[in-house]
């Protein structure tokens, strides 16, 4: 194994991320460990990129809403069909063929003018343009979805492309960490305005979802341990008391991760394995938490110096992100 350590040393030094702190460094061993072992696994693996299947029930009934629109020839009905695709798409991890069912149902409700599904649809297709690493898509369509939200008066869909817009300053993605400057002032700004829309529409999830967003802040910008397990913890509670499934998965993972960053792997153990265990007690088939559990996973075995089932997590996690 020391060997194999070497090499991945050996991967942090031509990298140039020897200056990291030990817990980006640990970001960054999912991919360094993938690429250090891959003589010992079947690299065949790596040259096919896979994608879950489609959850039936979902498929099933975009299904049925396209056949109803072929058959009555309404339009709004197949925007929704296509847009439904896009989202089972987006959630088998294939996200190029989610984005053109996303174009084509664009293109049937620009053309009907100004409406909360074509704010949506721009919040949706910013996120996977946000997922691309693709910064100036993600401002046109946030900055179109911004217009149209002020001007049907719909405080649900402006705070989506708020939340999108603190999110570039709280959590940027790989590629974007190179164009973006974190700016925990701007963050703070979008998150406090979605925070009072929130509180005005009443809306518990959305109150936990920002409750997310600034525990990912206080973590990341301001180091503050102990508020951003708070905000966690209380998002967390939230989505238990409405059994919000995939929210549980999310913000479980989170606290793994946070946990194994404070140097307390015992307790990450706890909730990765909450999440582990909600993921597959409730026939969940979604990219996104699959891909995640595996990363966290990795982290958690590598902390723990457990360097088979490390691996094992890390080429899964890699898998999944074969481009």
């Amino acid at each position: 194994m020391k060997r194999y350590y070497s090499i991945i040393s050996l991967f942090w030094n031509r990298c140039g991320l020897t200056n990291l702190d030990s817990y980006s460094r640990l970001r960054h061993f999912a991919f360094a460990i993938s690429i250090a072992l891959a003589p010992c696994y079947n690299t065949s693996l790596a040259q096919k990129q896979i994608f879950l299947a489609p959850e039936p029930d979902r498929l099933l009934f975009a299904d049925s809403l396209n056949e109803v629109a072929k058959r009555t020839k309404d339009a709004n009905i197949q925007a929704e069909a296509f847009y439904l695709y896009g989202k089972i798409n987006e959630s088998m991890g294939d996200i190029v063929t989610s984005m053109s069912w996303f174009l084509k149902s664009l293109k049937i409700l620009e053309s009907k003018g100004d409406s909360p599904k074509l704010v949506r649809l721009y919040a949706r297709i910013a996120m996977v343009e946000y997922n691309k690493g693709n910064l100036d898509q993600v401002l046109a369509y946030t900055t179109k979805g911004i217009a149209v939200a002020k001007r049907i008066n719909s405080q649900k869909y402006l705070v989506t492309h708020y939340d999108m817009l603190a999110r570039l300053f709280v959590e940027p993605n790989d590629i974007l960490k190179n164009v973006i400057r974190f700016n925990r002032d701007s963050a703070m700004y979008y998150l406090n305005k979605v925070e009072q829309i929130a509180i005005q529409l009443n809306d518990s999830i959305l109150i936990a979802n920002n409750s997310e967003r600034k525990a990912s802040l206080l973590f990341s910008q301001f180091h503050d341990k102990t508020a951003a397990l708070s905000k966690l913890n209380y998002a967390l509670g939230i989505y238990m008391r409405y059994n919000k499934i995939g929210d549980k998965i999310r913000v479980s993972t989170n606290l793994a991760e946070y946990y194994i960053h404070f140097n307390q792997p015992s307790k990450a153990f706890i909730y990765i394995t909450m999440a582990d265990s909600i993921y597959r007690n409730n026939d969940i088939n979604a990219f996104q938490f699959t891909s995640r559990i595996y990363e966290v996973y990795s982290q958690y075995y590598q902390k723990t110096e457990k360097w088979k089932e490390a691996f094992k997590n890390a080429e899964k996690y890699h898998q999944f992100h074969i481009n």
